[in-house]
């Protein structure tokens, strides 16, 4: 029974890469790029929270955020801010199939 859970898992997992190219190609073509990478760190940041709220962490977290909010703040920056724009400004400009991989 816990390999189904697993098996299940890698499928989503795979159907969710899959999808990703092909999102954001659509996504590139509609929206600005800083209106894109934008989007992608508001709804990262709301899956996180709901993911703490749902195991009873979100307290601990922001006690986290609340101590080291410099260090937090350089590495959100650096990871959903230049990194993202990078990578969704390589869809604008190139095929899917290229930037996925």
């Amino acid at each position: 029974m816990k390999n189904l859970k697993y098996i299940i898992y890698t499928f989503v997992t795979v159907l969710m890469w899959a999808t990703l190219g092909l999102s954001l190609k659509l996504s590139v073509t509609y929206l600005d790029d800083f209106a894109v990478a934008l989007f992608v760190g508001i709804f990262t940041v709301l899956a996180f929270a709901v993911y703490l709220l749902l195991k009873g962490k979100f307290s601990e977290a922001f006690n986290e955020l609340k101590k080291y909010w410099i260090f937090l703040s350089v590495a959100g920056i650096i990871g959903l801010g230049i990194q993202q724009l990078i990578y969704i400004k390589a869809y604008s400009l190139l095929p899917a199939s290229q930037v996925v991989i």
